[in-house]
């Protein structure tokens, strides 16, 4: 359960899910020895389940602490729409906000871009009921 310094960014999943049927979550690695974020992004996305989402559509934020290294990676469904030009931008603008910013406000800034982008492409339909797929709260190792 993650505690007060990333509940800010748990309210922004929450508020950035509101309007999406996309599911966004963020796992923090305080692991001494890392390899690779993306790789490990990516394992951490099929552990988490966020492979079996509806529309295939989840996102997650991977975050080597130690080393403020980081990797976003997005599901099948959001990828083939926004394509890895836009990944790269998010990327970038996350790289530039941890070095201004709290790691926290630099996170939760983040993913309530992508959760305008989900907005855009997987927008919630009044007329269906929008579980929500995967928890909200920040993982951590």
């Amino acid at each position: 359960m993650a505690t007060g310094k990333w509940v800010q960014t748990e309210s922004a999943i929450a508020e950035a899910e509101k309007e999406t049927s996309a599911e966004i979550r963020v796992h923090l690695s305080r692991r001494i020895f890392e390899g690779d974020p993306l790789k490990n992004a990516e394992k951490v996305f099929r552990r988490l389940k966020m492979d079996q989402t509806k529309g295939r559509n989840g996102v997650l934020l991977y975050v080597q602490l130690r080393k403020r290294r980081f990797a976003i990676f997005g599901d099948t469904g959001i990828h083939e729409k926004v394509g890895q030009s836009y990944w790269t931008a998010t990327c970038q603008g996350l790289a530039a906000a941890l070095k201004t910013k709290q790691v926290d406000l630099a996170i939760a800034e983040t993913v309530s871009e992508i959760g305008k982008t989900l907005k855009k492409y997987f927008p919630n339909d009044p007329n269906q009921a929008n579980p929500n797929e995967l928890s909200n709260q920040v993982s951590q190792d």
